[in-house]
């Protein structure tokens, strides 16, 4: 009874053991460096976008040209690592009988299914980052 014991202790030691090491903390203050802007700066380089600079880049239009900067999502998106996306079109109303009122509406609904950081957003600072560090020197 008492090895049995001793086993079972040693084992929860053991246990916590690693589970402390799985938890332990980067001193991000050597691994991220600190933002220009404080330590309690959330928007980094978007902190350049002033009223001055925005005129400035006004100025700077010739055509007018609108340029997309994100990606549909819908299946196929670029995603990282093993991350999945999933459209499922909903007809419930198209069910014999169930269109609704005296005009026999019906409609369908759209369900994405997918991480919701993926494609091109502007608060990836916040996502991306160096083992448990990100920016800012943030954990």
């Amino acid at each position: 009874m008492m090895i049995r014991a001793l086993r079972v202790a040693g084992l929860v030691m053991l246990v916590l053991g690693w589970a402390s090491m799985a938890f332990a903390q980067t001193d991000c203050k050597t691994l991220v460096p600190a933002s220009p802007w404080g330590p309690n700066d959330q928007t980094g380089a978007t902190n350049r976008v002033t009223s001055a600079v925005t005129k400035a880049a006004a100025a700077e239009i010739k055509e007018g040209k609108v340029v997309p900067m994100s990606y549909v999502l819908t299946d196929g998106v670029p995603l990282f690592g093993t991350r999945f996306s999933k459209t499922i079109l909903t007809a419930t109303t198209l069910a014999p009988g169930a269109a609704l009122g005296e005009n026999q509406l019906t409609y369908m609904e759209d369900t994405w299914l997918s991480q919701s950081h993926v494609g091109t957003h502007l608060d990836g600072m916040g996502h991306i980052g160096r083992k448990d560090c990100y920016f800012n020197q943030t954990i």
